[in-house]
């Protein structure tokens, strides 16, 4: 073996260069697949009944975009006609949403245009339904509605040279697995299994690469693990993907290292994905993968009912530019009031927030017997597609040290624990709290946990710094009294800071992100005597919220899902009686604080229960409280530029998400969102039950505001 072979610099290029071949193990090799999905071209033939018993056949085209379950359509058609004076040319143009769950299809029109190309006059058309079947590479179905009556339709997929043919479009999505092969330090071939994971499809197709294998080197073999992530495109059967993080682990040394980018390409051919990776030193591999059968996108949801598909009426699309794409579902959300009572507290109302209709409130208050952090919000909220909002307690950590000449002695690293206290030092940097801790705590089932982008939030941070401002300058001051006293000197500091960290992760079979907010303060002390100095502190993990949605989803999910957790507010009643327990609690901290705490929460019930209203002190009081968050909420939903006022007619104000142009309020406080400058809610059947206050929009650049 050559000093090439055996560096380690040529072990991570060699390594680096994976690249993948796809078969699924449904497929015949002999023939090609025939479509299991829609996205794409079709071409067909249209035939509809004319009065007189005629019959009229002509082309069309079949435009399909978009996930399964929010499908997007698009029909053009030109038609000539006989209409018994002379012929004339009627041109179609329709637009549908709905859904394909093989082998059935079901869409409800958005848009109908039909009108007389000579002329110009348009005919005015019901709104249509798309019933459909796909078969054998088929599309067969029917368009229209009772009213104006029913056009059969037949197409088949858009080939290349641009005539209908069966084509191969196989699912990516899912587990692949089969055999890497390169060039080894020895100059023989080294195979190896491989594993890949494809999420998204088209622009936001990603792929998670893992290999174990025994490589070659002087006198035997050494095991090695490759991971690899990747983000990149499908166009057709063609991928071209980029590495975002490639990292190789030398497990007998226990030692991890960063692999160089590397470029993965591909093309899908009669079902089986032949590709290369590679790095710019030129080293590369080939793959060859087959489709798992464990992770092959089953769909197991039933037949498509009505409420499957969306109805016609007012859904506004989302203002495109700098906004995100929201999914289909988000297009048009109703956030309705939610209350959270504490069971602790005799079930008074705790907090109050605002959720989309149908999704799942989980939260509600966690008391504990820690005088520090004795009560906090806990729990999740769900939506209907997989995505989550999650908050967990404040965490209180201690640490300390001493090095002398007899040794060096500190305090074990301990992981969060369930009482809120253990012993670990500060984290070492943005990011560290959300792997080491959080995800290890709140997803304790989770996998293969990377750490995509951390850093520290500026506006948040600057909010967080305002609100403890008074406890650090108490603080400094006191250590500004602290000198050298009886040959100890003596050190202490405050340190804040507030971070967001994205992290991904494999959990219950799926591949997740998952973004966590935080804040962190703390105070770090030291002292040095001849021979002996030490160490200690304590830091608090606090204002701890997550937002979770399938891989590839997060992005277009999180200006809801921020908007929602930002409703969160603390009534006034529950709110002031945590505050006299505070209160009492910083006076007495005690061997009793656990029976201390059971009956300050009997009295906080007792004192909701009795009090009918609040008194004008207390309730500025609350105010204060409730301003000071009001501001933090501000400079994060700044921070985010995606969210934006409107105001009532009382001069309260509601805070959404900036994809939406309108805003509604009903007497229940329901918030109704939408993009239609057309809609009004006295017209829409499901909502015009009761009467609904358009909301105006608040200038944040306008005084007064």
């Amino acid at each position: 073996m050559n000093a090439r072979a055996s560096s380690l610099a040529f072990l991570l290029v060699s390594l680096g260069a994976l690249p993948a071949q796809l078969i699924p193990k449904n497929l015949d090799a002999k023939r090609p697949a025939v479509p299991n999905r829609l996205a794409g071209t079709w071409l067909g033939k249209a035939q509809e009944q004319l009065e007189g018993g005629k019959t009229l056949d002509y082309d069309l085209s079949l435009q399909f975009a978009g996930a399964d379950d929010a499908l997007r359509l698009e029909v053009r058609a030109t038609v000539p006609v006989d209409t018994g004076q002379g012929k004339v040319t009627v041109s179609v143009f329709a637009t549908y949403r709905g859904t394909f769950r093989a082998p059935d299809l079901r869409m409800q029109s958005e848009s109908i245009e039909v009108k007389v190309v000579e002329t110009g006059e348009r005919i005015p058309s019901e709104p249509q339904t798309v019933e459909g079947k796909l078969a054998d590479g088929v599309l067969t179905g029917r368009v229209g509605s009772d009213g104006d009556g029913w056009t059969r339709f037949t197409a088949k997929a858009k080939g290349d040279d641009g005539k209908p043919v069966v084509v191969a479009n196989t699912e990516l999505r899912g587990g692949w697995s089969g055999t890497a092969r390169e060039n080894g330090p020895d100059g023989k071939e080294l195979r190896y299994p491989i594993r890949v994971v494809f999420g998204g499809d088209g622009d936001r197709l990603t792929a998670e690469v893992s290999a174990d294998m025994r490589y070659p080197v002087q006198g035997g073999s050494t095991p090695v693990e490759y991971r690899a992530t990747f983000r990149g495109s499908r166009r057709g059967d063609e991928l071209q993907m980029t590495s975002d993080k490639v990292t190789i682990r030398l497990v007998e040394m226990g030692r991890t290292e960063s692999g160089p980018r590397q470029e993965f390409t591909g093309k899908l051919q009669d079902g089986v994905l032949k590709g290369r990776v590679g790095g710019s030193e030129g080293e590369v591999t080939t793959l060859e993968l087959r489709a798992d059968a464990s992770d092959s996108v089953v769909d197991d949801r039933g037949p498509i009912g009505e409420d499957s598909v969306p109805r016609p009426g007012p859904i506004g699309d989302p203002v495109r530019g700098q906004r995100r794409e929201l999914p289909q579902s988000y297009r048009t959300v109703l956030l309705e009031p939610r209350e959270v009572r504490d069971a602790g507290a005799g079930n008074v109302v705790s907090h109050t927030l605002r959720l989309p209709r149908g999704w799942n409130l989980g939260a509600a208050p966690e008391w504990r017997a820690f005088p520090d952090s004795f009560v906090n919000l806990v729990g999740e909220v769900r939506g209907n597609e997989g995505e989550a909002i999650t908050f967990a307690a404040d965490h209180v950590f201690t640490y300390s040290g001493t090095q002398s000449q007899f040794g060096n002695q500190s305090t074990e690293q301990q992981a969060w624990t369930r009482d809120g206290q253990a012993l670990r030092r500060p984290p070492s940097g943005p990011g560290a709290v959300a792997v080491e801790l959080l995800v290890p705590f709140l997803r304790p089932g989770a996998s293969d946990v990377q750490l995509v982008d951390a850093g520290r939030d500026e506006a948040r941070e600057a909010a967080f710094r305002a609100m403890c401002a008074p406890t650090i300058e108490a603080f400094e001051a006191n250590c500004r009294n602290l000198s050298l006293n009886g040959g100890v000197q003596s050190q202490s500091k405050p340190w804040l800071a507030s971070e967001r960290s994205r992290v991904r992760y494999r959990d219950g079979g799926r591949t997740w992100e998952e973004e966590f907010e935080c804040s962190l303060v703390g105070m770090h002390g030291s002292s040095q005597i001849e021979g002996m100095s030490s160490d200690n502190g304590m830091w608090i993990v606090c204002q701890v919220r997550s937002f979770r949605a399938p891989l590839g989803e997060l992005d277009a999910r999180l200006p809801l899902l921020v908007v929602v957790a930002d409703s969160v507010r603390e009534t006034p009643r529950w709110s002031l009686g945590v505050s006299a327990i505070k209160l009492e609690l910083a006076k007495a901290r005690t061997q009793q604080l656990r029976l201390e705490t059971a009956e300050m929460q009997r009295r906080l019930a007792e004192r909701a229960a009795a009090n009918t209203q609040v008194r004008d002190a207390e309730m500025a009081t609350w105010r204060s409280q409730q301003d000071a968050g009001d501001r933090m909420h501000e400079a994060n939903v700044q921070a985010l530029t995606e969210t934006q006022k409107f105001r009532d007619g009382d001069g309260t104000t509601h805070t959404v998400t900036n994809h939406y142009d309108r805003a509604f309020r009903n007497p229940d406080n329901t918030i109704l969102l939408t993009n239609d400058p057309n809609y009004r809610p006295a017209g829409d059947p499901n909502v015009n039950q009761v009467r609904w206050e358009e909301l105006q929009r608040v200038d944040p650049f306008r005084s007064g505001r």
